[in-house]
């Protein structure tokens, strides 16, 4: 989306298909080059902005709908699910390097 000041109104810039079942979590890195995405389907994707097309996949990144993902680092992501477990994934490897459930619930 892309504000238009003199009109008071937004327009769309880009329609990106992520993923089959509902996105439920978006973050922008690398300056906003790269989209990452969680979906109720477990997974979690990297698409390219600039062309839509997508760069990794994770498939079953979680055992339970992912429904947080947030960039710590230029390697590594952080993301959560509705079952309160937390994972942090090397973005160099496509792996989880630590796993912990301090939730009971969702994240």
């Amino acid at each position: 989306w892309e504000r238009d000041a003199a009109r008071d109104a937004a327009r769309k810039l880009k329609t990106v298909r992520c993923h089959d079942a509902a996105c439920r979590t978006l973050a922008f890195v690398n300056d906003g080059a790269l989209l990452l995405t969680g979906s109720s389907d477990r997974s979690i994707l990297a698409t390219d902005v600039a062309t839509s097309k997508p760069l990794a996949r994770l498939t079953n990144a979680h055992k339970a709908a992912v429904n947080r993902i947030i960039s710590i680092d230029a390697n590594t992501v952080a993301s959560g699910d509705d079952d309160g477990v937390v994972k942090v994934w090397d973005t160099r490897k496509q792996t989880a390097c630590g796993s912990f459930a301090p939730f009971v619930d969702f994240v």
